[in-house]
């Protein structure tokens, strides 16, 4: 977060403002080498603790240990494979006049033969178990199977997964073709690579399919002869790929259009090697898919709407405007990180669901929030954005000092409005005058802008405060 212009991101009403510095830049500007500054040496992302709390935590450590599957990825595919389980609307939240529910996606980014499949495998082995272990396999409460479909053959066509997903349709004879009932549906994509080429086929539609199928909307291909669609898709995605292919493959249309900030962005290395992995004892695992069973069972049993505590509001509206303004303004790290509030808010009901609680509170959040640490450090980590980002720190600090030296000038001149000259002037050889433009652009573009510039005639400007 870009924080010494946060204040200006939040309403005046909010009580959790902070007052703009009014200290002279040069006391309050740290001294950045951009080209020298150690803290540019791009390091590995990590998650941190509070991201494997609880269930999620006890069972990716008992996965991994021992193992060279990343503990990471397997909470992360964990998290996707229990979020698709959950029937579509048996989990929300209220968002304003709309509702949150948890339908997140995730790509794994690591090398070749690094294990990014083996922590799949793994993960497979506690839910095939858990699986085994039920009485039925189909809920009791939501009458559809207690864990979702999964779907390995990888994303081609809208038309494919419009017919993998297909509702009831009446023919113009008056036949009904049967569908599909359980519209839940986990997608594991082994080569993100070839789906982002396939993206940008020409008149494919597939980006766009992708894109409604995260936002739950209908999907209904616009073919001729095969109206096969689906009202209410509930699907999750885990996308794989190489940090070489993805900077190779994801190109300026991707990163535009949406497709590629609804996958959070998750960073792995090689882990040490195992030439003899761990076993993992039976009985620690039949405990662990117990757990799940109960866990994801309760999910199925009714619709719950999810309330968020008072800690849980609070600790959100700290941190909005961080996860808003994620990124410098235009940068591809932006760009990426643009869902990150939406995920937030799911990776907490998770959480939430995970301890079968219907009250969301600020641990879930900040389980939560690591995860979202965890996928901003990895954008940096792949794209090296750090410089970047301490630039654009940089220019608010500029702009800081900027609006510092307007209200000073104003209130020299009685509290009336200045022109730029006397601005200019005050600010010395500081800023010339391109830079000056770009740093009073800065400030009229916050949400709450400090300052105001009104066009005169003669092209004459004047700036006065808000």
């Amino acid at each position: 977060m870009l924080n010494i212009l946060k204040p200006y991101f939040m309403k005046k009403s909010s009580n959790n403002l902070h007052k703009v510095s009014e200290l002279p830049i040069s006391e309050t500007q740290p001294e950045i080498n951009l080209i020298n500054n150690p803290e540019l040496v791009s390091v590995p992302p990590k998650l941190r603790i509070e991201g494997l709390s609880n269930t999620l935590g006890e069972i990716a450590f008992a996965l991994s240990d021992g193992t060279e599957a990343s503990t990471e990825f397997i909470a992360s595919y964990l998290m996707v494979r229990f979020s698709s389980s959950i029937p579509r609307g048996y989990i929300t939240m209220p968002f304003g006049a709309v509702t949150t529910e948890p339908r997140i996606n995730a790509l794994f980014v690591l090398g070749t033969g690094e294990g990014k499949g083996l922590a799949e495998r793994q993960t497979n082995v506690l839910i095939n178990t858990a699986i085994e272990m039920l009485d039925n396999e189909i809920s009791p409460y939501s009458g559809l199977s207690v864990y979702a479909r999964v779907y390995a053959g990888g994303l081609s066509t809208s038309e494919g997964i419009a017919y993998e997903l297909r509702d009831d349709v009446v023919t113009l004879k008056g036949d009904v073709q049967s569908g599909i009932d359980d519209k839940r549906l986990c997608v594991i994509e082994t080569e993100y690579a070839n789906l982002i080429t396939k993206c940008n086929l020409n008149g494919s539609t597939l980006s766009i399919t992708i894109r409604k199928l995260f936002d739950g909307d209908p999907i209904e291909p616009m073919t001729k002869t095969d109206r096969t669609s689906c009202k209410k898709p509930h699907v999750h995605i885990v996308g794989h790929i190489t940090p070489e292919e993805f900077i190779a493959r994801l190109d300026s249309v991707s990163i535009a259009n949406g497709l590629a900030n609804r996958f959070p962005i998750f960073s792995g290395i090689q882990q040490v090697y195992q030439p003899i992995p761990h076993n993992i004892d039976k009985q620690e695992l039949q405990n662990h898919a117990k757990t799940l069973n109960i866990i994801t069972s309760w999910c199925h049993q009714e619709k719950r709407t999810m309330a968020m505590s008072e800690c849980y509001k609070q600790l959100w509206i700290e941190k909005y405007t961080d996860l808003k303004q994620i990124g410098a303004k235009g940068s591809i790290e932006q760009s990426l990180m643009t869902r990150a509030p939406h995920y937030a808010a799911m990776y907490a009901m998770i959480f939430a669901a995970l301890d079968m609680s219907t009250t969301v509170t600020s641990k879930h959040l900040e389980s939560s929030l690591a995860w979202i640490d965890y996928w901003h450090e990895s954008v940096r980590y792949i794209f090296s954005t750090e410089a970047d980002a301490f630039k654009a720190e940089q220019k608010n600090y500029q702009a800081l000092d900027v609006l510092n030296t307007i209200k000073d000038q104003i209130t020299k001149n009685n509290g009336q409005p200045i022109t730029r000259t006397p601005l200019q002037q005050a600010l010395g050889k500081k800023y010339n005058s391109k830079q000056l433009t770009e740093l009073l652009k800065i400030l009229q573009e916050l949400p709450r802008s400090p300052i105001a510039v009104t066009k005169l005639q003669h092209n004459k400007q004047v700036i006065s405060l808000t």
